[in-house]
């Protein structure tokens, strides 16, 4: 038997490395594989983060696996970040082999230089009713004050706005 193919990619946030083959003249479920993780290289939807301060945030799943997130502007997976006020954020959110759409995931942010405790902060729960229809809550703690809205085609962008 010959090797047609062999393709090494990293899978995820936990960058776990794979191989998958497929032999010449035989579908196998590898030579599927292959195929999907082409087809999932690209983000499925894009966003932009933005504040009026300084602020650090984290991007991480609520308790599904099977998607990670990149920063747009490196093509690096993220799950932690400054965002600058001067500068928004862009990431994008990547699905995996394994995904299956019954997905949530929380985008919090908390003032840079605040103290730990009653530090302004806003978390976003992100998941989605249907294909095209978000279903985003926002909380909102110590004068932070958080706000999303729709990209059409594109996906959400989301706001924070400190007093």
């Amino acid at each position: 038997m010959r090797y047609k193919t062999v393709l090494i990619f990293f899978l995820g946030t936990m960058c776990s490395e794979r191989a998958l083959y497929s032999i010449e003249g035989t579908k196998t479920r590898f030579e599927h594989s292959a195929r999907a993780v082409e087809d999932q290289s690209m983000p499925h939807t894009k966003h932009i983060v933005t504040a009026n301060k300084d602020m650090k945030c984290r991007l991480a799943s609520v308790y599904e696996k099977g998607f990670y997130f990149v920063d747009l502007t490196t093509g690096m997976n993220v799950s932690d970040f400054l965002l600058s006020a001067n500068k928004g954020f862009h990431y994008g959110l990547v699905l995996g082999i394994m995904n299956d759409f019954n997905m949530r995931y929380s985008l919090a942010c908390r003032l840079k230089d605040g103290k730990f405790a009653h530090s302004p902060e806003s978390i976003f729960i992100v998941g989605a009713k249907g294909p095209a229809d978000p279903d985003i809550r926002v909380l909102n703690y110590f004068n932070a004050t958080g706000s999303w809205r729709k990209v059409e085609g594109i996906g959400e962008n989301f706001h924070i706005e400190l007093k």
